[in-house]
């Protein structure tokens, strides 16, 4: 009988069982999107999910060295097991030697895509020897290998060594010819990871399409499409910028041109996006709908629509919603580059984005938002600017950065204001 080999202290869950939860979610993430993954611009559309095949099996690989797995031990009241090691080294750089490059036909650059992806998941400090890996290869695992093998059923490196490190020393990055990819390969593998430690479907695998929903929504209420909801309907494979006069449906326009489309819909304040959700999940009749934002779980319990909303708060949380609606500080901060940022950024690959109110925002957000639309237009996202006001600096950066869209304006030449100047004192009014 093999060893056990345990992921995690708090459900005693096996690497294994781990590993399998992310293929199965992987399973289901090209189920739903794998035909919008496979768009995204500057990409081998051959080998993406081959290779996040490979990283999401031997990812957590590493985890079978023996200090950690004594961490684990520990604290689940089981014996540990004797070792000279301490746990210096984390289980992200131990992983990547496990990955059998010559086996699988792996090219230099594809080692480097593997290797960073699963290097560089947990973004800790990764300084590390090639003298300790090659210690902690001899003593610590060669002589647990075919304990390894049994228990994790995978292929494994035959020579195991720190050749490896060499590929993950000088990471990429922007402007790099891997780059999308490798943003993909890790901000996937970080939704994969997150979505099955949470036990979380990583996507709602609906095929309701929000477009029947807000065409029905127009017609029970009497109304036929106007011009601005049948353009927004037509260009829905295109970015586009629009301005509507107030009243004329500019919430119905944008599912329409949202499609079947996982996507992003956003506004300034979180009470009107509150609004917004309501209106989605209560007028339009759409359930697939979530709601992110700093208050987002105390406005779902006060609603007391659900017995499970930090269920749903958490489903929302990891990007699982056919529709989020969310403040636009949820979303844009991926251009800071933080830690994990490609989280977001690979989600939005294969997302629309909607912003809608976008006058109401400072310079200094203005700035944020211009360079995400470049990012998200670069990695194959598309984009959808509505509003009653545009300033023009959206419109003409836009074209100064060479990104396509479609722009149109539907103004109703409605009278909406009287004024009268009366010559009285403010306390005789």
């Amino acid at each position: 009988m093999s060893r056990i080999y345990y992921a995690k202290s708090d459900t005693k869950e096996t690497i294994k069982q781990h590993t399998d939860k992310l293929l199965e979610n992987l399973n289901l993430l090209k189920q739903c999107y794998e035909e919008e993954i496979l768009k995204v611009n500057n990409i081998d559309k051959d080998r993406i999910f081959y290779l996040l095949e490979i990283v999401c099996k031997y990812h957590d690989i590493g985890k079978v060295f023996t200090p950690f797995q004594n961490i684990i031990l520990n604290k689940i009241g089981e014996k540990t097991i004797e070792t000279q090691f301490k746990y210096e080294i984390k289980h992200e750089q131990l992983s990547p030697m496990f990955v059998p490059i010559e086996k699988l036909g792996l090219s230099p650059e594809e080692r480097k895509l593997v290797y960073q992806a699963i290097y560089y998941h947990h973004e800790r400090n990764n300084e590390c020897s090639n003298e300790l890996i090659s210690d902690i290869i001899e003593k610590d695992i060669k002589p647990q290998i075919e304990d390894i093998k049994n228990e994790m059923q995978l292929e494994i490196n035959e020579n195991l060594s720190p050749f490896y490190i060499r590929y993950v020393k000088k990471r990429i990055k922007d402007g790099d010819e891997l780059y999308n990819e490798y943003c993909l390969l890790k901000g996937l593998l970080h939704r994969l990871d997150h979505s099955s430690s949470a036990l979380l479907q990583i996507e709602d695998n609906t095929t309701d399409n929000i477009t029947n929903y807000a065409k029905q929504s127009i017609l029970e209420k009497g109304y036929n499409l106007n011009e601005l909801q049948k353009f927004t309907k037509e260009k829905s494979d295109k970015n586009i910028i629009v301005i509507g006069s107030t009243g004329m449906g500019k919430t119905e326009a944008a599912l329409l041109w949202n499609n079947r489309d996982k996507s992003f819909f956003t506004l300034p304040l979180r009470v009107s996006i509150n609004a917004i959700y309501d209106r989605i999940k209560d007028n339009i009749n759409y359930k697939h709908v979530g709601l992110l934002h700093s208050t987002a779980l105390d406005y779902l319990e006060t609603k007391q629509e659900f017995e499970n909303e930090e269920q749903l708060y958490e489903q929302t949380k990891n990007l699982c919603s056919k529709i989020t609606t969310c403040t636009i500080d949820q979303i844009f901060p991926f251009v800071f580059k933080y830690k994990g940022y490609e989280k977001m950024y690979s989600t939005l690959a294969y997302s629309k984005l909607i912003i809608d109110e976008i006058q109401a925002y400072s310079p200094e957000i203005v700035a944020v938002i211009l360079k995400g639309i470049q990012m998200i237009s670069n990695i194959g996202g598309k984009f959808m600017i509505m509003t009653a006001t545009l300033p023009r600096i959206y419109k003409e950066k836009l074209e100064e950065m060479g990104i396509k869209f479609e722009y149109n304006k539907f103004i109703k030449h409605v009278q909406r204001h009287k004024i009268k100047i009366e010559e009285k004192e403010l306390d005789q009014d």
